[in-house]
């Protein structure tokens, strides 16, 4: 898990991508990284990091400031339990 971590930080973070997106990224690969490491399936810690990012943007719906490519950067983190298993 630390190693995987470390990658994705590697590689995600000097990338010219905005810095809040690439929070949401680490945020997605991490919650789905624990689904899939207590659940074991792969689709249930997408379908995690995904429900995770819709809440992250109804809540910021409420100050005016939602982006939805957000929730999909965080359901982007979801591809770490896909590439590395």
């Amino acid at each position: 898990m630390r190693n995987r971590l470390l990658l994705l930080a590697i590689l995600v973070l000097p990338s010219g991508c905005a810095l809040d997106k690439q929070k949401h990224f680490v945020v997605g690969a991490a919650i789905s990284s624990w689904v899939y490491a207590e659940t074991s399936d792969r689709s249930k810690a997408c379908l995690a990091a995904l429900g995770a990012g819709v809440a992250k943007e109804m809540v910021d719906s409420r100050h005016g400031d939602a982006d939805h490519n957000d929730a999909f950067a965080t359901l982007g983190g979801c591809t770490v339990t896909w590439v590395w298993d």
